[in-house]
C-alpha cells in the first residue's frame, strides 16, 4: 500500500463552434428604422417651402426616430468597442442631421446655398452625400 494518497487525473479540451447567421435578416430588424428616419427627412424637401412647420416636425420625427433605433440597437447588441452598427447608425444619424441642415439653410435668408436652395438639388445632394457614407462604410468593412 502507497499511502493515503489519491491522485486526481484532469483531462482538457479546446473546441471551435462555427456559427453562421443569416446577416440581411438581421440587417434589417437592427437597422430598418434607421433607414425609415432617413427617407422620412428626405421627405422634407417635398413639401413645399411655405410648410416650414410640417417640415420641421417631421425633421424632428427623424432625428428622435434614428436616436432611438441607435438605443435599440445598443441594446440589442453589448459591446464596449466601435462596431460596424454604431458606425452604420452614427453615419445615418449624421445625414439625418444634414437634411434637417439643408433645411434650415434653405429658410434662412443669411445662408446663401443657392444651387441647394431647389429642392431637388437637396435630395440629390442627400442621395450623393448617402452614397459616399456608405461606399466609405463598405470600404473600411471589406
Amino acid at each position: 500500500e502507497l499511502g493515503n494518497t489519491t491522485s486526481e487525473i484532469v483531462s482538457g479540451g479546446e473546441f471551435i463552434i462555427n456559427i453562421k447567421r443569416d446577416g440581411f435578416s438581421l440587417f434589417v430588424k437592427l437597422f430598418l428604422g434607421a433607414f425609415l428616419s432617413l427617407i422620412l427627412s428626405l421627405s422634407v424637401f417635398y413639401i413645399p417651402k411655405r410648410e416650414f412647420d410640417a417640415k420641421s416636425s417631421i425633421s424632428v420625427g427623424a432625428i428622435f426616430a434614428a436616436v432611438g433605433n441607435k438605443y435599440f440597437v445598443d441594446s440589442n447588441t453589448i459591446s464596449n468597442v466601435l462596431t460596424v452598427a454604431d458606425i452604420i447608425n452614427n453615419s445615418i444619424i449624421f445625414l439625418v442631421i444634414l437634411n434637417v441642415l439643408i433645411m434650415i439653410a434653405q429658410r434662412n435668408p443669411n445662408m446663401d446655398w443657392k444651387w441647394l436652395e431647389k429642392d431637388r438639388n437637396a435630395v440629390k445632394f442627400s442621395l450623393f452625400s448617402m452614397t459616399i457614407v456608405t461606399l466609405g462604410i463598405i470600404i473600411i468593412l471589406v
